[in-house]
């Protein structure tokens, strides 16, 4: 059986770049030079059928407008996770977008891809709209819970998100129970290693992504406000956090 796995293959100068599949952010990354990478797609691709990609180039941080060297480009590159060679399956469309002649916010792509998956994460079709009322509050209050706890050395709450997390990122990107393990035993490690979690900045903000189902803080660079770090070493440990709303409208980790 066929373990797609759906990679950009993408180059950017001079820009930060922001990657979305179906309206959830699967990477962002401040390149003040050049990048040339790839990164898996899987974590936003719920089951088979048409995928939505959407990249954009924002200013480096702390400008206003983009380098007048800003530019991207990129492709979408299937291959067989389930063969030795990680054979390939099939590529789409190459897409170059800038530099500009004129300074500009931002740069924005967006295209479509047909994926074919041997999953379907279950309750995402389920999930309906994230309710908006009050919504910061309640948000501000299941992080507090998780952080508050941290800092007194009960990291039960973090890690129960996290396994959430894993179990949904072992379907889509093929991973086997030890690679699930490793992956959260690494941030086990890091603790012991003197990570630390990071006060709750009051400035972030609520993002809505995936069409409206689902939800998190973030922090005003960007990046989820769930985070450790190391004061000895000064290093970030961003934890990628989503919620979504159930039918007695509480959220939970998607």
């Amino acid at each position: 059986m066929q373990k797609p796995y759906y990679n950009l293959d993408f180059g950017a100068t001079m820009c930060k770049l922001q990657i979305k599949v179906n309206d959830l952010e699967v990477f962002m990354l401040n390149i003040d030079g050049q990048v040339a990478s790839e990164i898996p797609l899987n974590g936003g691709i719920f089951g088979s059928g048409e995928q939505h990609i959407e990249i954009r180039a924002l200013p480096l941080e702390g400008e206003k407008l983009l380098n007048p060297q800003a530019n991207f480009h990129y492709q979408v590159k299937a291959v067989d996770v389930n063969t030795p060679n990680w054979d390939f399956i099939k590529s789409f469309g190459k897409h170059q977008i800038g530099p500009e002649p004129e300074p500009k916010p931002f740069l924005l792509s967006k295209g479509v891809f047909h994926a074919d998956v041997p999953y379907v994460v279950s309750n995402w079709g389920d999930l309906g709209n994230v309710n908006e009322d009050d919504l910061k509050e309640r948000l501000f209050r299941i992080y507090r819970e998780i952080i508050d706890a941290g800092k007194k050395g009960d990291y039960n709450k973090l890690f129960a998100a996290i396994e959430l997390t894993e179990r949904r990122n072992a379907l889509t990107l093929y991973l086997s129970e030890v690679e699930v393990k490793s992956r959260v035993d690494a941030i086990r490690k890091d603790i012991k290693e003197g990570f630390k979690m990071m006060d709750l900045d009051k400035h972030s903000v609520v993002e809505v992504a995936g069409n409206g189902r689902l939800c998190r803080l973030v922090r005003i660079d960007g990046n989820s406000a769930l985070a450790l770090e190391n004061n000895e070493t000064a290093e970030e440990l961003i934890i990628e956090l989503w919620l979504s709303q159930d039918k007695n409208n509480n959220l939970t980790v998607f």
